[in-house]
């Protein structure tokens, strides 16, 4: 992501955020629900998947 396109304007009739915030808001939404499926794992099979911080292969 450039410097150009990180401050450029996201804007609807109820928002106006640049376009890195609007990334940050969207990356935190989604981890929000990913917690909220693990929950659901962890209630239903009593098992959810690891963190998984690199991969084995590099692809």
């Amino acid at each position: 992501m450039t410097d150009d396109v990180a401050n450029s304007r996201w804007i609807n009739e109820y928002k106006d955020y640049s376009v890195f915030e609007i990334t940050l808001y969207n990356m935190r939404h989604v981890q929000h629900h990913v917690a909220q499926l693990n929950l659901l794992l962890r209630q239903g099979i009593n098992n959810a998947p690891n963190w998984v911080g690199q991969t084995k292969e590099n692809l």
